[in-house]
């Protein structure tokens, strides 16, 4: 994957690792893998400022222009985001759910769509990831909750989590008390 490239503007923007690896991508599938079939997406990072004027998709010596579609997103005005909040309680109760929850907003001019990724260490597994999506309207803000169940919080855990963004990452940590509380005390 390292091989592509985006040249926009006369200026060379290289793939973008930030939601790589084995995941799909809602709607998406699968990343690319030269290894595999042949197909996939790949992702760039392009500045907000880029005017996408001539998008060219490159690999080695070979470009491909963009299609209609693709190069007149890239040319448009793009959305900007506030990573507003990422709440997670610091504590909770054996056997308690909690929720952890990640508000966003959008400051730009234009619609878009805040994506991001809640990477949890701990609970009932070693690592889980949990990906979102809010779709926000000019100026909107809008929260998502990732709702852990009472099976998660198991006595004595610490649960860490790692939240990343394109408008910022945050690290939290819940620590599980090491008795359950029963109903009536």
């Amino acid at each position: 994957m390292d091989d592509f490239g985006l040249v926009a503007d006369g200026d060379g923007h290289e793939t973008t690792t930030f939601v790589v690896d084995t995941y799909g991508v809602d709607g998406w599938g699968a990343p690319f893998d030269p290894e595999a079939d042949g197909e996939g997406w790949i992702g760039f990072a392009v500045p907000a400022g880029s005017s996408g004027e001539d998008p060219r998709i490159t690999l080695g010596e070979a470009s491909w222009r963009l299609d209609d579609e693709h190069a007149t997103r890239l040319a448009g005005p793009k959305p900007t985001f506030e990573l507003v909040s990422f709440d997670v309680p610091e504590t909770v109760e054996a056997r308690e759910s909690f929720g952890a929850t990640v508000t966003a907003r959008n400051v730009g001019d234009v619609p878009g769509a805040f994506r991001g990724v809640l990477n949890v260490e701990g609970g009932v597994a070693a690592y889980a990831p949990y990906s979102f999506e809010l779709e926000l309207d000019a100026d909107e803000e809008a929260s998502w909750t990732k709702e852990f169940g009472s099976d998660v919080t198991r006595p004595a855990v610490l649960m860490r989590h790692h939240l990343k963004t394109p408008a910022g990452d945050r690290d939290a940590k819940t620590e599980v008390s090491s008795t359950p509380t029963t109903d009536g005390e």
